[in-house]
This record gives structure tokens, C-alpha cells and sequence, in this order.
């Protein structure tokens, strides 16, 4: 907008159609990024930013229905301790959000994740002291939580119990991720050498492992680091 904030925007391919999603200026809501939105279009969730009279900036998570126009902030963006927010995701029907949160400022980083309930905002799932948590993506049906923390892990959001399913730990300390709908598949890049005969080390290959039956197959191998997404159909 014209202040040069971030914003937050939903387009109808269609039709053509902006709508606003985060704001307005000058509201407790008023700046936002890191947008997901729902299968069906009707709901976005976003980080949302808010600049306080001391001119530090809080951020937290909220969720537009924008059908009806309402936004719910789900977490922080208010309170006297200032937490930062990242890795925001979405079930397909929009009734969970997953994200990581840490302290914004200190000595002490430790990190959180959180499956919470936009509704109710109740959390479903914590899992807390952690560390080096590059990425964190929920599956379409809610059910399953992808951890990327130097190695691929599922989280069975119900119990809470863990299964590791690869070792993706690169020079950089991170690598792209995504988890199918179902929870069933998992996408990642990883080093070619590790998963193709004959590659380079430099290469990477783009690899989608069946989570149930263990199977693994490479779906692209490149030069460089590919932006990756499993959608609805695998």
C-alpha cells in the first residue's frame, strides 16, 4: 500500500478479482505476509505484524474467512513478550494452523512447534525445546506434522509420535520439503550422490518417498536447489 507496508492479497484467477487481506492500516492488523490459503479459497492464514509504541514490531498468526469479512488472530501479536513467528501452514479445510515460534529477542533461542485450532484456538499439538528447525509443514488432512530439524520426521498429530524417514542435513543446514494431503507422501532434495548412481555431489535430486511402504523414487535430478510442492493429487 502506500506506506510501503506488506500486505496481504487474494486474487481470483477467474475473474480477476484483489481482495485485501490483511488491514487495514492503522488497525491492530495491519501488516501481514506468509499467506496459505484453504482448497476452497475462503479462508487465508498469515503472519501477521504489529508495530508497537516503542517502535518494536510483534508478529503472530491470523486467519480470514473471507466470506464473511472476519479475521481472527490466533496467536500472539499482543502481550508484553515479543515472539517470533515462522513456517506457517494450513489444513486444506482451514480448521488447523501448524507454525514454528521462538522468543523474539535474548541469549536464547529455543524454538516451539504448534498445531493449534483456529476456531477454539486451542493447541492440539506442542512440541517444545528444539533447535535448528528449518521447516515445518502440515498435510492437507491435518493428521501429520513434517518436521524438517536436520533430518525428515512425521509427527502423527494425534499421539504425538515420531517417525524419522530421512537424513536430508546438507552443507546449508536445510533443504526444501513438502507432504502430501494424505500424509502419505513426502517430497525433498537431497544430494544426488546419496540416491543416484553415478551423480555429482553438486547435483541435487528431487525425491518423493512413500511414507507407508518405504519406497523411494527420484522425481528430478538438477544443478541446483528446486522449489518444490506435493498438491492435493500425488
Amino acid at each position: 500500500m502506500a506506506d510501503a507496508s506488506l500486505d496481504v492479497f487474494r486474487v481470483d484467477i477467474q475473474t480477476g478479482q484483489l481482495q485485501m487481506v490483511s488491514g487495514p492500516h492503522g488497525t491492530g492488523l495491519s501488516r501481514g505476509d506468509m499467506p496459505v490459503i484453504t482448497d476452497d479459497g475462503t479462508r487465508v492464514a498469515y503472519r501477521s505484524w504489529v508495530d508497537g509504541a516503542d517502535g518494536t514490531s510483534q508478529t503472530g498468526i491470523a486467519v480470514k474467512d473471507m466470506t464473511t469479512g472476519t479475521t481472527l488472530q490466533v496467536a500472539g501479536a499482543t502481550g508484553s513478550t515479543p515472539v517470533y513467528y515462522d513456517d506457517l501452514s494450513m489444513s486444506s479445510d482451514g480448521r488447523l494452523v501448524a507454525y514454528m515460534t521462538r522468543p523474539a529477542y535474548g541469549d536464547t533461542f529455543q524454538e516451539s512447534i504448534v498445531v493449534q485450532d483456529v476456531q477454539t484456538k486451542r493447541v492440539l499439538f506442542r512440541l517444545d525445546n528444539l533447535d535448528n528447525v528449518h521447516q515445518v509443514q502440515l498435510s492437507g488432512d491435518g493428521k501429520s506434522l513434517l518436521v524438517n530439524d536436520d533430518g525428515l520426521r512425521i509427527v502423527n498429530v494425534a499421539n504425538g509420535t515420531s517417525q524419522a524417514i530421512a537424513n536430508v542435513h546438507d552443507d546449508n543446514g536445510n533443504t526444501a520439503v513438502s507432504i502430501s494431503a494424505d500424509g502419505r507422501y513426502v517430497l525433498y532434495a537431497a544430494n544426488a550422490g546419496a540416491v543416484v548412481p553415478g551423480a555429482s555431489g553438486t547435483d541435487v535430486a528431487l525425491v518423493r518417498l512413500d511414507v507407508q511402504t518405504g519406497a523411494v523414487k527420484v522425481v528430478q535430478q538438477a544443478s541446483g536447489p528446486p522449489g518444490i510442492y506435493i498438491g492435493t493429487r500425488t
